[in-house]
């Protein structure tokens, strides 16, 4: 889970009532991304459309939950690059002092 997700004990984290039915959306369709074969890009969308269709949300709640959807998808993406940077950083140290 991402750190910005995440409580100071990084076990725990709020999410606003607001947000609750796109983050369970989320969770459902987190194994569902696309990738370039070196990173992630985004989320397989049309799953994410079928998903939503067998929760016969009308259009207007689908529109909203996907609104939020790529907000969370964003920050994840966002989060997940971060730690690659940070990754390879390390790396480079590593291989700089051996």
């Amino acid at each position: 889970m991402p750190a910005w997700l995440r409580g100071k004990d990084h076990n725990e984290f709020e999410v606003y009532a607001v947000n609750a039915d796109a983050f369970r959306l989320f969770g459902r369709v987190q194994t569902q991304w696309r990738s370039d074969g070196h990173r992630l890009i985004g989320l397989d969308y049309g799953v994410v459309l079928a998903l939503m269709d067998r929760m016969r949300l009308d259009s207007d709640q689908q529109l909203d939950l996907l609104a939020q959807l790529s907000l969370i998808e964003a920050g994840y993406l966002n989060e997940v690059a971060e730690q690659v940077s940070r990754e390879r950083r390390k790396l480079k140290k590593k291989v700089k002092t051996t």
